[in-house]
């Protein structure tokens, strides 16, 4: 039936005058959105849905009890959480997606944010509503809405109703999980003689993308700039393993991230000279339309307006002549129309506000930027083999070996890494900031 006949229909089967709501009310339509849901009916599921909301307005993680003797406790379906606006705003995500009008996608999006964000304020938000409002906000380019969103501790202890919620996201959000987002093989370029690789090959399945060894295969247009300063003249700025979580990062990618190691660069404990220079002639080297990941930790500040990292020769927060401006990084490498991967190992706790790292958007493109923790955060560590390393350090590390691909989506990876270990009250990771870029990009 098409969604405005089934609305039609139910809304005047439970249009009773004056009259309390009663069980039917709610479970009819929210079982007829699950079926519809479950013939791609996105639209007639979301109508369903809200129709249950008018019903029964709020969601709840406890189980629905059943008419019946006391002695016969009955449960609705087994127990299930009741999720009627969670779902409707995921229907109303898919239903987004396949629309052409841009101007009718866009009001849909913005009406499915203001009832998840309604969900926060009643407390009712678990991980999938956290995760489907971020999505959102990235399509509706609200970086700064989505970037406070990581503001918010998520409930994890609250359920959801995950029924009709694709697999790959309930992966994603729930914890514990080995997360493999991309059920397929990862994929490879086809065999090119060409010293100078097409950056845009056609890709076939690869049915083998892990060597004899273990290492996943190698991608020649992968390139990689690692820097860890651990060092530094920058006042109470410092992290001490800095250079050790850089060294195991170009480690771990060369591994299981299809970096080959000859395209890896690796920098402890630099100056400002020597960051640059090693941008310049890593630039230089990169073909056009490669993918190129960086990673910085260290001391990172923003002076008027614009953020810089510091070499070791920086002597405070404000000397920006030991420091190169993110904007000098990403432009050298965007204008050889690479895409740009940035990682921030960087306290955001500065004294003054205003020179919190992170908060200056380059314009360059296209480039997605994560930062370790949200403004005012600073960096704590955890103990692996023996010694100090990042938690956001060993969060890309492990979820990196839960992947193993040489094809890296950017943006489940960095939910694996935030419900790995950046909920916590001492470190909150930052879901990425993506520009010009799709949000299925991969690294």
């Amino acid at each position: 039936m098409h969604a405005l006949g089934l609305s039609l229909l139910l809304a005047t089967t439970f249009s009773g005058a004056h009259r309390a709501p009663t069980l039917a009310d709610w479970r009819t339509p929210y079982e007829q959105g699950l079926s519809l849901a479950g013939k791609s009916d996105w639209a007639g599921a979301r109508a369903a849905f809200l129709i249950a909301v008018k019903a029964r307005p709020n969601d709840d993680t406890r189980a629905t009890l059943l008419p019946g003797p006391i002695t016969e406790r009955r449960t609705w379906r087994e127990g299930a959480p009741y999720s009627a606006n969670l779902l409707a705003a995921y229907c109303g995500v898919r239903s987004a997606a396949g629309l052409t009008d841009k101007d009718a996608q866009t009001a849909l999006l913005r009406l499915v944010a203001s009832e998840l964000e309604g969900l926060y304020t009643r407390k009712q938000a678990g991980s999938n509503a956290a995760f489907l409002l971020a999505e959102v906000y990235g399509a509706l380019a609200e970086n700064d809405k989505r970037r406070e969103l990581q503001t918010r501790l998520v409930n994890r202890e609250w359920r959801e109703d995950t029924a009709i919620i694709a697999p790959e996201q309930i992966a994603i959000v729930s914890p514990g999980n080995v997360v493999n987002p991309n059920p397929t093989p990862p994929v490879e370029p086809n065999p090119n003689p060409n010293p100078n690789p097409n950056p845009n090959p056609n890709v076939t399945p690869n049915p083998n993308p892990v060597t004899p060894a273990g290492t996943v295969r190698p991608l020649p247009n992968k390139y990689a700039l690692i820097i860890g300063n651990s060092q530094t003249g920058v006042l109470d700025s410092n992290i001490p393993f800095a250079a050790d979580d850089a060294g195991l990062i170009a480690e771990e990618l060369a591994v299981y991230g299809g970096y080959p190691k000859e395209n890896i660069v690796l920098l402890r404990d630099v100056t400002s000279a020597e960051i640059r220079e090693a941008v310049k002639l890593l630039a230089e080297k990169v073909p056009l339309k490669s993918t190129v990941f960086f990673f910085y930790a260290g001391v990172g500040t923003s002076v008027n307006a614009k953020d810089y990292i510091a070499g070791t020769n920086a002597t405070s927060a404000i000397d920006t002549a030991n420091m190169v401006s993110k904007a000098e990084i990403y432009d050298a490498f965007t204008r050889r129309e690479s895409m740009f991967f940035a990682f921030y190992e960087v306290k955001r706790s500065a004294r003054t506000p205003s020179r919190i790292f992170g908060t200056e958007d380059v314009s360059a493109g296209p480039y997605a930027e994560l930062q370790a923790t949200v403004q005012g955060g600073g960096i704590t560590s955890v103990v692996r083999n023996g010694k100090p390393t990042g938690m956001f350090t060993n969060a890309f590390v492990e979820v990196l070996r839960e992947y193993r691909t040489n094809q890296i989506p950017l943006l489940s990876f960095a939910w694996s890494m935030f419900y790995k270990g950046g909920t916590t009250t001492e470190q909150t990771f930052v879901l990425p900031t993506i520009v010009l870029m799709n949000d299925d990009a991969k690294f």
